[in-house]
């Protein structure tokens, strides 16, 4: 905790996360979520839109901690109520709590037409349709991705991915390379 306050005091924004992120490791590996949670706080109050911050402030689900993380959720998309991927975060909560529809149902209903959101959004929803094992489905929401947005890096990282997936994997080789060319991605 001294060594928040510290850099709080005199760190730069880079050195306060670098050891906010530290210390949420050293609580987790310690057993010590309230330290956990003062240190992914601290994270987020320095760079909000990060959402590994708000997962690690989340943390890991359980029944007995259930109620907490979905009043978590609830603030991470009041916060961040224009960011897709906050809401793609949000959906995966859904999915563990309330099934796939309940999750899917939510992404679809943030697809607005012509939206360069929607690039993230459907990512989401194929991503949760792997999870649910309904496979064809996730391929028709990646086929729609690659029309809607076939210059994105990330159209061609989620498609890769998806095509390992199925065990395709020479369309995956292709798929990714594509994604490289393409430019870099928070993944790649």
């Amino acid at each position: 905790e001294l060594a928040l306050e510290k850099t709080r005091e005199n760190g730069s924004p880079h050195e306060r996360t670098l050891v906010a992120q530290e210390i949420v490791r050293f609580g987790r590996r310690n057993g010590e979520p309230e330290l956990t949670e003062k240190a992914a706080r601290r994270w987020i109050e320095i760079t909000e839109y990060d959402l590994e911050a708000w997962r690690a402030l989340i943390g890991p689900g359980s029944d007995s901690n259930r109620e907490r993380r979905r009043t978590l959720y609830e603030d991470l998309i009041g916060t961040l109520p224009e960011l897709p991927a906050a809401h793609v975060l949000y959906a995966e909560s859904l999915l563990e709590h309330q099934g796939f529809p309940a999750a899917t149902e939510y992404l679809e209903k943030k697809l607005k037409p012509g939206s360069s959101d929607n690039a993230t959004l459907l990512i989401g929803i194929a991503d949760l349709q792997a999870r649910a094992t309904r496979l064809r489905d996730a391929g028709n929401t990646l086929g729609r991705l690659q029309t809607e947005f076939p210059d994105l890096p990330e159209t061609w990282l989620a498609l890769g991915k998806y095509q390992v997936l199925v065990e395709d994997n020479e369309a995956a080789t292709k798929s990714l390379k594509t994604a490289l060319a393409l430019g870099p991605t928070p993944e790649t």
